[in-house]
């Protein structure tokens, strides 16, 4: 797609071009963007957009309970798949006597050894009321979500945080586990960026991305109790 083209998508494309071949600097303009693509996203688009409109933020916050867990239309389950020792039943005898904690649905999948022992250090905490590992579910099922721009393609995605958790005081966490390797990655960040925006604006939520090691060494509660 041409430089132009893409423009289009946030204004009239003639008084666009009239913008640019006015600067003086078309040719050099458009050899930016074909060398450094990044550009066209990051400062051409938003000074042509800044120019010709008028940008007056205003945030609306609404009060709204949306479920954990949506079933698809005329069934009551989920058909999931992962490896034994990473999933974890309501019934079972390690985890029964605080199942009441948690589970909206029968049994948790997770996705790494972190995540499950993040759930079973969480659920086990006498100050969490309520835990919930949402990360199983990336789609429309999952009320537990938001939308976040990807730094990639630069297209509207949706973000699908791990867990979410309710404290006795209160206070309620969203929390992404991460691999160490995986803290600093564009993706990773602009999803974080997106939740910590949301949570933002309510006096009792806090969104946190907790590194694997910091997990499986025992440190998270230390990391967590400092924060708080």
């Amino acid at each position: 797609m041409k430089s132009l083209d893409i423009l289009n998508e946030y204004g009239n494309v003639l008084d666009i071009e009239e913008l640019l071949e006015n600067s003086g600097q078309f040719d050099e303009i458009e050899e930016l963007i074909s060398n450094y693509n990044d550009i066209l996203y990051d400062v051409l688009i938003p000074a042509i957009f800044n120019y010709l409109y008028k940008i007056e933020e205003k945030v609306k916050t609404v009060k709204k309970e949306v479920p954990l867990i949506k079933y698809p239309s005329g069934y009551d389950y989920f058909v999931s798949r992962s490896a034994d020792n990473l999933t974890i039943q309501k019934d079972e005898n390690i985890i029964k006597k605080y199942s009441a904690k948690s589970f909206h649905t029968d049994r948790y999948c997770f996705d790494s050894k972190p995540e499950e022992q993040l759930f079973m250090d969480l659920i086990a905490d006498q100050n969490v009321e309520k835990i919930y590992f949402t990360g199983m579910f990336t789609g429309k099922e999952n009320g537990l979500s938001v939308q976040y721009i990807d730094p990639e393609s630069n297209f509207i995605r949706t973000y699908y945080p791990d867990f979410l958790v309710y404290y006795k005081n209160v206070m309620i966490e969203v929390i992404e586990v991460k691999g160490d390797n995986m803290i600093d990655d564009k993706e990773v960040k602009a999803k974080g960026v997106a939740m910590a925006e949301a949570t933002h604006y309510s006096d009792k939520m806090e969104y946190k991305l907790v590194k694997s090691s910091e997990i499986m060494h025992k440190n998270y509660r230390e990391c967590d109790k400092k924060t708080r």
